[in-house]
């Protein structure tokens, strides 16, 4: 089969890193990064000329004359339903980074226009395609009692203004929803700190994932990395980090640790798009149904907040 011909629509920091996955396989001779789209046409040039993509615009509709069939979405948190809409409008294949939209309403109306109109499209729930999480998904086979995420890191100054829980909770509440299987999500309590920019940069909460007890810790002021997630099942106890790419698993005849390599998830996650473009399935890609069952968490999530101000 041809190469993809494929766009990158928002070439800030994320999407210049997905600029940048999309030239690996570029090299592997599965697509052909064709254009670069964003609203800042000296950053656009200046991004395209970088890495050598040929042709650059700040309108999105100019794609089709680029013969463009697939696009990967990477545009602020506010802009992403829109983009992702118009890019479906045009008949393209579309990537659209988490949290899709905020609104289910929304991601509702993408799942309708998307199966209107035949074409793949993918959220961004990059985490799926880490090695370690690849790792824990195949091997909880069972209800787990609880499951503690710890996702801490300093926000840059351009994104705390966007809701903590849309930017950097949905990822584990998609992983939590992969590992539980469920749908019936209760949040049960949510603390937040540290109101900046109208927004709380600390979020705590406890939720049931039917008969999980799930704990969220966020902090996206925290000048350290880490990504971490705890899993308790009747015999057996796992402790991953996304971050040292370790996984320790707690059992009856000792502790084991493994490190769980493995190729990098964004450019697995890319990869898999193009296989969805090219119409080969996989059972465990994430689908706009899990988009919207993210976003109806998080929003409850987000209702539920009420954020102090606190010292230190």
């Amino acid at each position: 089969m041809s190469k993809v011909k494929v766009a990158v629509v928002g070439v800030g920091v994320w999407g210049r890193n997905i600029a940048r996955a999309f030239k690996e396989l570029e090299s592997e001779g599965l697509v052909e990064l064709t254009a670069l789209v964003d609203i800042n046409q000296k950053v656009v040039e200046e991004v395209s000329k970088n890495l050598g993509v040929k042709h650059y615009t700040s309108d999105i509709y100019d794609l089709k004359r680029f013969n463009v069939s697939a696009v990967a979405i990477a545009t602020p948190i506010d802009k992403l339903y829109v983009t992702a809409r118009e890019a479906i409008s045009l008949g393209m294949h579309t990537f659209v980074e988490k949290p899709v939209a905020i609104d289910p309403k929304e991601v509702n109306d993408l799942i309708k226009i998307s199966s209107e109109s035949g074409v793949a499209v993918q959220p961004g729930f990059i985490v799926r395609y880490d090695p370690v999480i690849k790792t824990l998904l195949n091997r909880v086979r069972t209800t787990p009692k609880y499951i503690i995420f710890k996702r801490l890191s300093l926000r840059p100054q351009h994104r705390r203004s966007f809701p903590l829980v849309f930017d950097l909770t949905i990822h584990d509440i998609d992983v939590a929803l992969a590992l539980t299987k469920t749908n019936k999500v209760e949040v049960l309590s949510v603390v937040g700190l540290k109101k900046e920019l109208e927004t709380c940069q600390e979020i705590y909460v406890k939720a049931l994932f039917n008969d999980t007890v799930a704990y969220f810790i966020t902090d996206g002021l925290l000048p350290v990395k880490v990504r971490v997630v705890e899993i308790a099942l009747n015999d057996v106890y796992y402790q991953a980090s996304l971050t040292e790419s370790s996984l320790k698993t707690y059992g009856v005849d000792g502790v084991k640790t493994e490190q769980i390599l493995g190729e990098e998830p964004l450019v697995a996650e890319l990869r898999d798009f193009i296989n969805n473009v090219k119409g080969i399935s996989n059972p465990a890609r994430p689908t706009l149904h899990d988009a919207l069952k993210a976003c109806v968490v998080a929003n409850e999530i987000q209702q539920k907040l009420n954020c102090r101000n606190v010292e230190g």
